[in-house]
């Protein structure tokens, strides 16, 4: 079990960016701990790599199953904290990170995600000092700016989340989160001109990110830009002809072209990977435009 653990790990730590290659580390971890169920780092890893492929129940149970044998562990208290977060349950969170935050004062994780926390709970106040601790840990971390920088904004002090933001940027400029943070700010304020710059960063930086391309495609229909917002269509059923969103785009062009049918059947195609409720909303508006009642109530419902 030791000689497989080492391929485990190493799969892990190297390669472990790949749904396949999670897949094929759960594989190989569920094998040592059928051999070995004490082997307490296996089933760590084997908590981790649920969690990373968003099996959230079944890293629960391993974590816990982790913490049963070994309650100091950092790595399964952390994790577990973090699921819970994910899982809409932030006070369990704070109290599993409290009890940690004991052992590690100055972790920069920890003080993370108690940010985070306290931000679902609303408890402003407490997600500021917290988020600040981090950044005093880790003044570059990525996660811990933007947490602080969107506090700022919901706690009403824009110019300096401006200023914040424009600092995050020129440490990471090849990463998008902060042009999500300004978009999303831009929307808040109505200003479309910035959020449009956005998310165009966005697709610069990176060009297969399918939801800025969909989201710059809805928002250069809003603007009545149809033929920018065509041409996003073409290129997402060309880069990526399996996934919905180029069908929705699509939909949504020739409703409002006024090709009602046409839009219907490619609302319809995009609803079958991607039943959301702007689906079921434009497929709801394109019924009732072709009198289709009884299809449009049952879309609304939806």
């Amino acid at each position: 079990a030791e000689g497989l653990f080492k391929l485990v790990e190493t799969i892990i730590n190297k390669a472990f960016v790949e749904a396949s290659n999670y897949q094929a580390a759960v594989t190989l971890l569920k094998s040592a701990l059928e051999k070995d169920p004490n082997y307490i780092d296996a089933r760590l890893q084997l908590g981790i790599a649920y969690h990373e492929t968003a099996k959230l129940d079944k890293a629960e149970n391993e974590f816990e199953k982790v913490l049963r044998q070994v309650p100091a562990s950092y790595e399964a208290n952390l994790r577990l904290a973090q699921l819970y977060l994910q899982t809409k349950r932030a006070s369990k969170a704070i109290e599993l990170l409290s009890e940690l935050e004991k052992t590690h004062p100055d972790d920069h994780d920890i003080q993370s995600t108690l940010g985070q926390c306290y931000a679902f709970e609303g408890d402003y106040r407490l997600s500021e000092a917290s988020y600040r601790k981090a950044l005093d840990l880790q003044p570059s971390n990525l996660k811990s700016q933007l947490g602080l920088t969107q506090l700022l904004f919901v706690t009403g002090r824009p110019d300096e989340a401006q200023q914040r933001l424009q600092k995050t940027i020129e440490e990471h400029p090849q990463s998008t989160g902060p042009y999500y943070l300004k978009f999303k700010y831009a929307l808040q304020q109505g200003n479309r001109d910035e959020a449009l710059k956005s998310l165009e960063q966005i697709r610069t930086i990176a060009p297969d990110d399918i939801g800025a391309a969909y989201l710059l495609a809805m928002l250069y229909f809003d603007t009545g830009d149809l033929d920018k917002g065509r041409a996003i269509s073409d290129i997402l059923k060309a880069d990526h002809p399996n996934h919905p969103a180029g069908s929705r785009v699509l939909g949504v062009y020739l409703y409002l072209k006024g090709d009602y049918e046409s839009a219907l059947i490619a609302i319809q195609e995009s609803l079958q990977g991607m039943p959301d409720l702007a689906g079921f909303y434009f497929s709801g508006l394109i019924n009732y435009r072709l009198n289709q009642f009884e299809q449009a109530l049952s879309s609304f419902q939806r």
